[in-house]
This record gives C-alpha cells, structure tokens and sequence, in this order.
C-alpha cells in the first residue's frame, strides 16, 4: 500500500545500544582558617559503547554494514571551591567546574550501509563567583551569583536533506559555544507577620555560539556569520 505517494512502511529496523560506565570520586576539603575553606575534587569517568543494527524491511533481519560499531571515551571532570566566610552571615564564593556529557549513537536515522553513526563527548568548563548574606537580624537574604561556561564540541540536533526519500535527523558534534549571565534572589520574612515569607527572583541569561560547523542551511537561512 502507499501513502500520499510514498509506500506506507519506509523503513524497519532494529538499533540496539550496549553501555558499560565505570567512574569514581575523590572530594577534599580543607578548613585553612575558621574564615576560610577550601574544596576540590575530580570525578574519573571511562565509557563504553556498542551499536547493533539490524535491517527489517524484509522482514528477514539482515545485518546493515558496518552492522556493529563500538566507541569509548574517558574523561576527567575537576572542580575547585573557595569559600570565605567573615561573619556568619556574610559569605563569599568562587567555584571552577568541568564535566562532560558522553556521546553515542545516532539510531532514528535509517540505516545506510558504510555509515558513521557516532558523535563525540560535548565538554564544558566555567566556574560562578557570588555572595550569600543576611540582614535584619536574618529576616532580609540577599544572594547574587554571577557565572560563565563555555562548551566544545557541542552537541547539536540538526536535520539534513533526504537520502533516498527518507528524512534525515542526527547529533553531530557542531562546534563551541558560551553562556553566562547572574543570578539574584532575595527573600523577606517580616518579623510582625507569622508565617509570612516574600520572595524574589532574577535571572539575566545571555547564549552565544562561538562556532557551529556542519550543520546544513535552508534556502533563506543564515549562517552563524549572517
């Protein structure tokens, strides 16, 4: 049978996906003043993967070439915090941080013989500085944090033009980007009123790519540079 022109089953398969993740932790921490504490840490990661398609349109499942195909990645993620504490009702901070997101397998896609279906680990590296207080005998809090982070080999959906009249939808790994922005909330528990709390918040947010290669344009799109 076909609909609207095209047969009513494009493709049948079957994409199966294996994974095997060992990782481990190690924190520290050091109070070097009773005002002053610092923490680090790192987390030690190795993955493993496995693809498995099998082409169904016949319904005799039939191994798609490469038919089996394997990745693995390891990755260390540090972090670093200082913390500075006057009173105890004014704090200080500043943190580093790093970590990762593994990659995999493209499996909504049809299946082509020959095809790489892999895309990499999407990495990213920042850190956030800010202050925590409290006033009015700790009725008024007011905490502020300003942050920043910047990603490699950023994972991007994209849709790519047809292969034997079947649409194209895959991850690719498209480029570097960077976010930062501040983050301000406030909160108020007026001491006359039991069980009143007011609060408010607010987010200055800015994204930005700083590369994005291989990802197809439309006609009247633009580029990054447009």
């Amino acid at each position: 049978s076909v609909l609207y022109g095209r047969p009513a089953t494009l493709i049948q398969g079957i994409s199966t996906i294996g994974s095997e993740s060992i990782s481990g932790l190690g924190q520290g921490r050091w109070q070097a003043s009773e005002q002053l504490e610092l923490a680090g840490g790192a987390r030690w990661t190795h993955e493993k993967r496995s693809l498995a398609v099998l082409n169904r349109v016949t319904n005799l499942p039939t191994a798609v070439a490469p038919g089996t195909d394997k990745s693995s990645s390891k990755n260390w993620s540090p972090e670093f915090t200082i913390t500075y504490t006057p009173t105890d009702t004014f704090t200080v901070f500043a943190a580093f941080k790093q970590a990762y997101k593994s990659g995999s397998f493209n499996i909504v896609v049809p299946a082509f013989p020959n095809e790489n279906k892999r895309f990499g680990d999407e990495k990213v590296q920042g850190g956030e500085v800010g202050i925590k207080s409290r006033f009015a005998d700790r009725a008024l809090s007011l905490d502020i944090a300003g942050y920043y982070y910047r990603y490699s080999g950023l994972q991007t959906g994209v849709n790519e033009p047809s292969q034997n009249g079947l649409p194209i939808l895959r991850t690719i790994n498209a480029g570097k980007a960077e976010i930062y922005g501040v983050d301000f909330e406030a909160k108020y528990r007026p001491p006359t009123v039991d069980g009143l709390e007011l609060r408010l918040a607010v987010n200055w947010n800015k994204t930005k790519f700083l590369e994005l290669n291989n990802v197809p344009c439309w006609g009247g799109q633009r580029d990054i540079d447009g």
